[in-house]
C-alpha cells in the first residue's frame, strides 16, 4: 500500500497510539500533520523527526481541539504546507473520573465533553469542508470511540458519554458527506497501552468505579501497532467507502471475556 502524495492529520499526539499511527502513515509515504496541546509532547516529536528521512513529510503543530479557531487554523496550516488533506484521525481525548453522577466533578466533566466530543466535531467539520472542496476530492475520517460504548456497565460516565457521542458523529458524517466521497469510520478500542489507559488508574480516580471495570484479560489488550496497521487498511482503495458509517470493534474479545468468561 502506498500513501504517496496523501496527507494525514492526527489529533491528540502524545499517546503511544498516536505515535504509532504517525509512524505507520509515514512508512507508507504519507505527509503527516500531528497536533497536540502539550508542548513537551510536541517537542519530543519534533526532535524525533527533525533531521530524519521524514523531516520534509511531517508538520507538528500545537492546537486545542476544543477551540474552534484553533482547529480552523490547524486545518488551514496543514493545507498550506501539503496542499490537501486526505485522512483524518480524531484521537484527542482525556479520561479522568470513575464516579457516580452525584460526585462527578463538573469542571472535569465539562473538560471531557470539550476535548472528547466538541474537539472531534470541530476537526471533522473543518476537515470535511477541505476534503470536499479540494481537487481531486475525497478522503477518510477515522473517529476513535471506545469499547465502553458496548459494555453493559459503564463506570466512566463523562468519558463514556463522549464516546457514545462519537458514534453519532460518525453516523452523521457518513450520511451527509459519504455521497460526496468523504467517508467516516468509528473504531471502538478496548484496552490498549495508551496515556489515557494509565490515567484511568491515577490515585485521583474513584476506586469503587475502577473496581467496576473487572479484570481486563491480557489477550484483550490490543497492541497500538495493530490499531495503526488497521487504519492503514481502511485507507486502501474502496475500503473506506465500504466501511462508511461503520463502528468497528478492536478489543481482542475483551467485552465477551469480561462479561461471559469466553
Amino acid at each position: 500500500m502506498s500513501l504517496q502524495g496523501k496527507t494525514a492529520l492526527i489529533s491528540g499526539v502524545g499517546s503511544s497510539l498516536s505515535l504509532d499511527i504517525t509512524r505507520a502513515f509515514l512508512s507508507q509515504g504519507a505527509n503527516v500533520v500531528v497536533s497536540g496541546i502539550y508542548a513537551s509532547h510536541l517537542t519530543a516529536l519534533k526532535d524525533e523527526y527533525n533531521g530524519s528521512e521524514f523531516a520534509d513529510h511531517t508538520l507538528v503543530l500545537q492546537a486545542d481541539v476544543s477551540e474552534e479557531e484553533s482547529v480552523r487554523k490547524l486545518v488551514a496550516a496543514a493545507v498550506e504546507k501539503f496542499y490537501r488533506l486526505d485522512i483524518v484521525v480524531n484521537d484527542a481525548a482525556i479520561m479522568y473520573q470513575s464516579d457516580p453522577a452525584e460526585t462527578c466533578d463538573e469542571g472535569l466533566r465539562a473538560k471531557a465533553m470539550a476535548v472528547n466530543l466538541t474537539g472531534p466535531f470541530l476537526v471533522a467539520k473543518y476537515a470535511a469542508q477541505q476534503i470536499e472542496a479540494q481537487q481531486p476530492s475525497g478522503g477518510l475520517i477515522i473517529n476513535i470511540a471506545s469499547n465502553s460504548c458496548a459494555r453493559d456497565l459503564t463506570a466512566k460516565l463523562d468519558y463514556s458519554a463522549t464516546k457514545h457521542g462519537i458514534l453519532v458523529l460518525t453516523k452523521n458524517m457518513a450520511r451527509f458527506y459519504g455521497p460526496k466521497g468523504v467517508y467516516s469510520v468509528g473504531l471502538l478500542l478496548g484496552g490498549i497501552d495508551t496515556t489515557n489507559t494509565k490515567d484511568a488508574f491515577f490515585p485521583m480516580v474513584n476506586q469503587e468505579g475502577v473496581g467496576l471495570f473487572g479484570t481486563r484479560p491480557e489477550h484483550g489488550c490490543v497492541p497500538t501497532e495493530d490499531v495503526a496497521r488497521y487504519m492503514l487498511y481502511l485507507t486502501g482503495e474502496g475500503i473506506g467507502k465500504s466501511a462508511n458509517g461503520s463502528h468497528i470493534r478492536l478489543n481482542g474479545n475483551e467485552l465477551d471475556h469480561i462479561q461471559y468468561g469466553v
